[in-house]
């Protein structure tokens, strides 16, 4: 029952999302859902509330009954037809669900009968047989092997950036604050595999780069790995840089993997600033509200950004974010730490009150905080599927500008809670 409710579009995508959203991230690839219209739906609802383009480059072979029993090549081939009507796609992916699987339709053979003059992807993606990351790596796999990379000269301090996904909110402000930091750091920035707008020829160049740093290894590690067996690229798995400690680190590690140490003065006194106004704004936390304490931080993130949100936060120092207790959200295929003793939570198991005067923060969807009650002393950011189709660049949470986002939109939702209690008292 757990794993079935992982596949539920109320608590998680599945793996035929996460293989769309890899490949529509790319430039001029279309995308058939080869299924039925109601689990196409469901995948179009969540990737039009990532990237609202994407609706133009998605299609459907609405599978029915008669289907199963007779074989899709009618169906499919109408969808082939509406994906090719107006241009010649740069690639055809059809993406196949659980119950389409089951046939063994020669998917190919269909395509070559309707005239696909471009490279085709057939790739079985039910999402019963896999989850959203499995499914995002298995498409980047696919079209990678697709491409045909060729070892080339590596530029000694150049790397590429893989495991972004544009289903991750705030991925966008994010993946340029993470840019901006490696280029005050002395490096060349090849391709942000993932990232929307790439082009396939941007693919190609990826043999340029020294290293690949896995940003999300759920997203990356098997890419990264693909990689470095075809065209001897090393790797690093190294997280979303959260907290300012942590992202001297993340820089410091690329540095050492490369031999290529990076230039940080620059870095080192945006950090000292913003930490003395931050000081004084968690002082003033302190003074103002005695009683307050934040008894737990729930994350719904990949377990490797929630693990690299706690790390940032424990490195902090600041004592106004810092928890009694970690929960996590994880699905079956998600090595946990044991030793950082974290909590295991979703919607099908009950959590305790809070105590008196305390507050838990989460780090997750709207969704959550909604099924989490205790909406008065929830502090909320949203780090898992995108909550709003309002978009904005400047709202993000990675390097050091985005710690500086982190902690004022904490402490702002903060004060906004406590003076609700007051004045309700």
């Amino acid at each position: 029952m757990n794993r079935l409710g992982n596949m539920r579009p109320c608590t998680g995508y599945c793996q035929m999302i996460g293989a769309a959203a890899a490949l529509l991230s790319i430039k001029g690839i279309q995308v058939i859902f080869n299924s039925p219209r109601w689990c196409a739906v469901i995948g179009e609802r969540e990737l039009m509330n990532a990237v609202k383009d994407y609706q133009e480059r998605l299609f459907c072979s609405e599978a029915r009954q008669k289907d199963i029993l007779y074989g899709i090549e009618e169906s499919l081939s109408a969808s082939i037809v509406e994906a090719i009507a107006n241009r010649m796609p740069k690639l055809l992916a059809i993406l196949t669900s659980c119950s389409m699987s089951l046939i063994g339709d020669d998917i190919l053979g269909i395509c070559k009968k309707n005239k696909v003059d471009c490279p085709v992807l057939s790739i079985e993606a039910g999402g019963l047989t896999g989850s959203f990351t499995h499914g995002y790596q298995q498409a980047m796999l696919e079209l990678l092997k697709q491409t045909n990379l060729k070892k080339t000269t590596q530029k000694n301090n150049k790397v590429n950036l893989l495991g972004i996904c544009t289903c991750m909110p705030h991925w966008r402000g994010d993946l340029e604050e993470i840019k901006r930091i490696l280029l005050l750091a002395g490096y060349d920035i090849g391709v942000s595999l993932g990232s929307d707008g790439l082009e396939l020829a941007d693919i190609k160049r990826l043999p340029e780069a020294a290293l690949n740093v896995v940003l999300i290894p759920e997203l990356g590690h098997e890419i990264a790995s693909y990689l470095e067996m075809e065209l001897g690229q090393k790797y690093l798995l190294l997280t979303w840089p959260y907290g300012f400690n942590n992202t001297l680190q993340w820089l410091q590690h690329i540095g050492e993997a490369i031999d290529w140490p990076p230039q940080l003065e620059e870095l080192k006194n945006e950090i000292s600033l913003a930490e003395k106004d931050i000081f004084d704004e968690c002082f003033l936390l302190k003074h103002n509200f005695l009683d307050y304490s934040l008894q737990r931080i729930i994350m719904t993130t990949p377990y490797s950004i929630a693990d690299s949100l706690r790390q940032a936060i424990e490195n902090s120092g600041y004592d106004i974010i810092s928890a009694q207790e970690y929960y996590i959200k994880t699905d079956e295929s998600e090595i946990i730490d044991e030793k950082r003793n974290y909590h295991i939570w979703n919607e099908n198991i009950s959590i305790d009150k809070l105590k008196a005067d305390n507050y838990q923060l989460l780090l997750g969807t709207e969704r959550e905080r909604i099924g989490l009650g205790d909406l008065d002393r929830t502090i909320y950011l949203n780090f898992s599927m995108p909550s709003s189709k309002i978009k904005s660049k400047n709202i993000f949470f990675a390097g050091i500008r985005g710690w500086q986002n982190f902690m004022y939109m904490f402490k702002e939702q903060l004060n906004t809670l406590e003076y609700i209690k007051y004045q309700n008292q």
